[in-house]
């Protein structure tokens, strides 16, 4: 049973329509657009590096092939001579110093993905409560559970395993006792990684600009927005149900109503397009 609330001061004003279509992750976090904007950089600087590798490997004395059809011809910069035994070291440094930039600026990427999906998880998780005839939003849910039944954790788990396999056959780093130092790269291989961070910039794009059905306003964890959505948490334990809770305004010709959560299905009823809300 939905339940009978007093009139208050609230007036049309201070109401609004429901909207059919609600903003996106970037509208609400306008961070997430740098964050994509970050990842499709990467993407294309992964293939500017592959071409210039690939472009001057012709020039440079030291090019060898692979059998492997995702590395290909390969470049070899490096001494292998003892009497240059301290400038392999400065090889040798600057090519780790080389690889971990390269390796930091793409996990740094696939890291705030991850904020992208986490926040896009827990919206789905809340918007559960706007369905009246399912299950409700579980609040108790373990967190291990949800990622394991998310299709976007699983295939942001996917596309870093690809990227960081991809990165580890693209330059190669070694050392020996010898004085040998060697740092290698395969264009081939950096333009499968490029491949792949540009899988990770679509998916991570799609994220951000897609926009969820339904009157149920979209908080992407914007504290102010879920406080104004949570009015009643109901039993520990029991799911939470969203929609409309009455009217809370009246007047003539006119009409304000609430809407709200509640621990019970039968406590809220279906949102009314055509009705104003506060």
């Amino acid at each position: 049973m939905i339940p009978f609330r007093k009139p208050t001061k609230t007036s049309p004003k201070d109401s609004t329509l429901p909207l059919r279509k609600q903003g996106s992750l970037g509208a609400v976090r306008p961070a997430a657009k740098w964050i994509t904007t970050l990842l499709w950089i990467t993407a294309f600087g992964t293939f500017i590096w592959g071409g210039i590798v690939d472009a001057i490997k012709d020039r440079v004395d030291g090019v060898w092939a692979d059998n492997a059809l995702h590395r290909g011809s390969w470049i070899d910069f490096g001494f292998d001579t003892y009497a240059l035994h301290e400038a392999s070291y400065v090889v040798y440094f600057n090519s780790i110093a080389i690889s971990l930039a390269i390796q930091l600026i793409s996990t740094f990427s696939l890291h705030c993905t991850e904020l992208l999906v986490n926040a896009t998880r827990d919206e789905k998780t809340r918007r559960r409560a706007a369905n009246l005839k399912g299950k409700g939003a579980m609040i108790s849910r373990g967190a291990i559970k949800e990622a394991c039944t998310s299709w976007e954790t699983i295939s942001l788990f996917i596309i870093k395993t690809a990227v960081h396999w991809a990165f580890g056959e693209s330059p190669s780093v070694s050392f020996s006792a010898q004085g040998t130092s060697e740092f290698l790269m395969w264009p081939n291989a950096l333009f499968v990684l490029g491949a792949m961070m540009i899988v990770a910039a679509v998916f991570s794009t799609f994220l951000c600009y897609r926009r969820y059905s339904g009157p149920q306003p979209a908080a992407y964890g914007h504290l102010q927005t879920i406080v104004n959505f949570i009015d009643e948490w109901g039993p520990d334990g029991r799911p939470l149900y969203w929609g409309d809770k009455g009217p809370v305004a009246w007047g003539a010709g006119w009409e304000v109503r609430h809407a709200g959560t509640a621990g019970e299905a039968s406590a809220v009823a279906p949102i009314r397009m055509d009705a104003r809300y506060t």
